[in-house]
């Protein structure tokens, strides 16, 4: 008993001690806690401010290249991402002076900036507006007084400028983040140390149960620093991901465009006669150009899905329009290999209020991977309509997809280890795309394939009709 009470006196005040030591952890380490929550939340406001300028930047490029491709060409398709990109501005420039409105600096060059894209704004619909009514040469003058150029040069030099003050910004609050963690780091290892020390020293009788304890906490400590190495890393590289993408698609893009609307231009033979074979040779680095673009768009619009930044419009539209549309883009492709390509539209197929464009680019890949593998027979596509749902399905006499194969079919950059898939062009992204838009509209895509028979892709969207009370 004696002993008892004698070993309490003396584990008492290393307990008292090491509980006053754990309050004060615990402590530093809430406030800690909080301080990095609000560093965090500034450097992710300043993270979006970088993005929003790389966004209108985008944006802005986007209305040069969509202009520039209609002044040579005169081609109404360079037009849609023209116009698309217009109707962006406006918002863009509120959500970013939203964003900077506690930033006096910023909002000064944001206004000099408005000013500027206003005149770049004007200045390209007067390009469209020439090129329409006057023609090509017009517009070649107007283009050479090189008043587009200079107005684009000061939209990038004060962007550039943004960006500089926000990427300081961005660098300051993350060296700030570092102290912060590395004192809070500190703190609780020379805390724990000591609270460790003393709870050893007043417990040597049950040195065992501590030991195991020690090495349980040290575990766990170490294993919570793995886990945020890795989420910064992971926050690094999903950065350097986005700003490559961003980067690459329209310094990839812009030179795209130019090379097919040049190569229009030759195959008019607005430059002059061209014989056969010249004809075929341009065919050729045209039809290139227009494959590797189509590819490009494809990792954006995957890029896109994964970050959240793809949204989808709900208008009303005609289904059956949407479908025939379709079948004439994929029909030359199955003229061309002799296929019989076979439509059944349902009569009661009418209006749904969805997003069109998205419907289109599901409905052409599928149809075009039909086509492209299947070497004989026909692809039929049928229409229909159920209590809730508006069901499309594509079916082809192709070679078909092995059962096991079936669970790769929609991962991003898989193609199938079958001899007809080694044969055609792609990058695998295609079905991947198309399963997380048909997600993003409410539908959903699913496959049925017997080996050596043929597939057949339902893809599925919720009946969502403007005379539906």
């Amino acid at each position: 008993m004696e002993t008892r009470r004698t070993l309490e006196k003396r584990i008492a005040p290393s307990f008292l001690l090491a509980l006053l030591l754990l309050v004060a952890i615990t402590i530093v380490s809430i406030r800690s806690s909080i301080q990095l929550s609000e560093h965090a939340v500034r450097i992710k406001h300043t993270q979006e401010v970088l993005t929003r300028l790389s966004s209108q930047l985008s944006t802005i490029t986007d209305v040069e290249t969509g202009q520039r491709g209609f002044a040579i060409t005169g081609d109404e398709v360079f037009l849609e991402p023209y116009q698309a990109a217009m109707l962006r501005i406006d918002p863009q420039l509120r959500e970013l002076r939203e964003l900077i409105d506690d930033d006096p600096e910023q909002i000064q060059r944001l206004n000099e900036l408005s000013e500027f894209i206003t005149r770049r704004v004007a200045f390209d619909e007067n390009l469209v507006n020439l090129r329409r009514t006057v023609g090509f040469e017009a517009t070649q003058q107007q283009i050479a007084t090189r008043g587009g150029k200079q107005l684009h040069d000061h939209i990038r030099q004060i962007i550039g400028e943004m960006q500089h003050h926000e990427e300081q910004l961005l660098v300051q609050r993350q060296q700030v983040t570092q102290a912060a963690v590395r004192f809070n780091l500190a703190s609780e290892l020379i805390g724990g140390v000591l609270a460790t020390a003393m709870i050893v020293i007043a417990m040597l009788a049950i040195r065992r149960e501590l030991t195991v304890r020690g090495q349980f906490e040290r575990a766990l400590q170490d294993r919570n620093d793995q886990l945020t190495r890795a989420t910064y890393r992971a926050l690094a590289a999903d950065r350097l991901k986005s700003a490559f993408l961003a980067t690459m698609s329209h310094e990839l893009r812009t030179p795209l465009n130019s090379i097919i609307g040049f190569t229009g231009i030759l195959l008019q033979e607005l430059a002059g006669p061209l014989n056969a074979e010249q004809r075929k040779q341009l065919g050729m680095v045209q039809g290139s150009a227009r494959h590797l673009l189509a590819l490009i768009n494809d990792v954006l619009d995957l890029s896109k899905i994964e970050a959240g930044e793809l949204k989808v419009s709900c208008e009303p539209l005609e289904l059956r329009a949407a479908i025939e549309k379709a079948i004439a883009t994929v029909q030359p492709l199955a003229d061309k290999k002799g296929l019989e390509l076979q439509v059944e539209i349902a009569p009661q197929i009418g209006t749904l209020v969805s997003d069109r464009r998205r419907i289109e680019q599901v409905l052409l890949n599928l149809l075009t991977n039909a086509i492209k593998f299947t070497d004989q027979g026909h692809v039929t596509l049928t229409a229909q309509l159920t209590e809730n749902t508006a069901e499309m399905r594509v079916t082809d006499t192709g070679l078909g997809i092995k059962a096991e194969e079936i669970k790769t079919l929609f991962t991003p950059f898989q193609q199938l280890d079958i001899g007809l898939a080694r044969q055609v062009e792609g990058t695998g992204l295609g079905l991947a795309i198309c399963r997380r838009l048909a997600k993003l509209l409410g539908g959903k895509i699913e496959v049925e394939s017997v080996y050596g028979e043929g597939s057949t892709f339902t893809f599925t969207l919720p009946r969502r009709e403007t005379d539906t009370p």
